[in-house]
């Protein structure tokens, strides 16, 4: 069960890497030295690398968007599917996939 709490946090989340702003969303991302995060099928180790690549990502699009069609939760963590959208500069067509998330959320940071 997803309390109101982590759908909030998914919600502010996923409002926030839409904007493509990655200070912003570095805020999402943990301190910690053994921080892992998985990006199409490439894995980052620490906040620093995950942070270039998602800024990478985010630099080089000019729209991105997700619509959430399911989400799970049990206690800190949240399993969720989306439609990402994603448009990437330079071009006016729309890609569209499938997306899954699993986040550990620590609430105690807001």
């Amino acid at each position: 069960e997803i309390t109101p709490e982590l759908a909030q946090w998914r919600r502010n989340f996923i409002e926030t890497a839409d904007t493509l702003d990655i200070e912003e969303f570095a805020k999402y991302l943990a301190e910690s030295e053994d921080f892992q995060l998985v990006f199409g099928n490439t894995e980052f180790k620490g906040k620093k690398a995950a942070k270039e690549r998602f800024g990478q990502q985010f630099g080089a699009l000019s729209l991105m968007k997700h619509e959430i069609t399911k989400e799970w939760g049990a206690g800190n963590t949240i399993l969720f599917e989306s439609i990402a959208t994603y448009v990437f500069k330079g071009d006016d067509h729309e890609c569209k996939f499938r997306a899954c998330t699993v986040c550990d959320v620590d609430l105690s940071k807001g």
